[in-house]
């Protein structure tokens, strides 16, 4: 089937009741464990949800039916190929070990708004789950603690700096914390564009009906506040306009 995520298209290949395989365009098979009537989390049985040659893995928000909604156990655990994993918004849990000893996984982009809840080996909620413990990082005793990995001519992993989490435009603060800020040098807030209110990856009027909603109940997005001037209202909304239209300009600009 297509999947519209980024355009990504997978061939579903259900293997039992609870699992499946999917193949990306780029030929990486991804393993799924269903979780739900509607949901799938990320791993294999063993842990193993891509092979170990799979420098680049996009996760999608559905897989067929179903909404990943989670990264399994020891999912991509001691996975040296891997360099960088996109997660998409739909993330709300990732469990025991998840990404451990990624030992060349430099940038995991995160596009939830809010931090997964992370989980340990019984499924519990902790902040001590060895999920991204590992990687590639300058933190006091990472080399000492799992080794430093070569990288080749000499170079170890310390030497040339540590993973990066990127985030949502404006989210920052919601990962800026333990343990998040331990396993990741930098934390950066470019997954999205400023402007993308609701997270789709474009600024269109789909953001501008967002920022009404945030307006209305006062719940919502929290990069609402486009301007940054710390109130959701008009001023917001004029905002994204601009960034609209500057952003076609480019485009146009591109064009000719």
């Amino acid at each position: 089937g297509t999947d519209a995520y980024r355009d990504r298209v997978v061939i579903s290949k259900y293997l039992s009741q609870d699992y499946i395989v999917v193949e990306t365009e780029d030929s990486v098979y991804v393993s799924y464990h269903i979780t739900g009537d509607s949901t799938v989390e990320v791993g294999a049985e063993s842990g193993n949800a891509v092979d170990d040659d799979a420098a680049e893995v996009e996760i999608p928000e559905t897989v067929g039916d179903y909404t990943v909604t989670g990264v399994g156990a020891n999912a991509f655990e001691w996975n040296y190929g891997l360099t960088t994993v996109y997660l998409p918004a739909t993330i709300e849990t990732i469990g025991y070990g998840a990404f451990f000893n990624c030992g060349n996984l430099y940038n995991v982009y995160m596009r939830s708004r809010q931090a997964p809840t992370l989980l340990d080996i019984d499924g519990n909620p902790t902040t001590d789950n060895n999920a991204f413990a590992g990687l590639p990082s300058n933190m006091p005793g990472d080399a000492t603690t799992y080794g430093a990995r070569s990288l080749g001519d000499g170079v170890t992993n310390d030497e040339q700096g540590g993973a990066t989490l990127h985030v949502p435009y404006g989210c920052t603060g919601e990962y800026d914390k333990y343990p998040w800020n331990w396993w990741f040098t930098s934390i950066k807030d470019d997954a999205t564009k400023h402007g993308d209110v609701n997270g789709d990856f474009t600024v269109d009027v789909a953001d501008i009906a967002t920022v009404i909603t945030v307006m209305a109940t006062g719940k919502g997005s929290p990069v609402a506040d486009v301007n940054g001037d710390g109130t959701v209202d008009v001023a917001d909304i004029a905002t994204v306009i601009t960034i609209m239209s500057e952003n076609a300009r480019r485009q146009r600009e591109m064009e000719e």
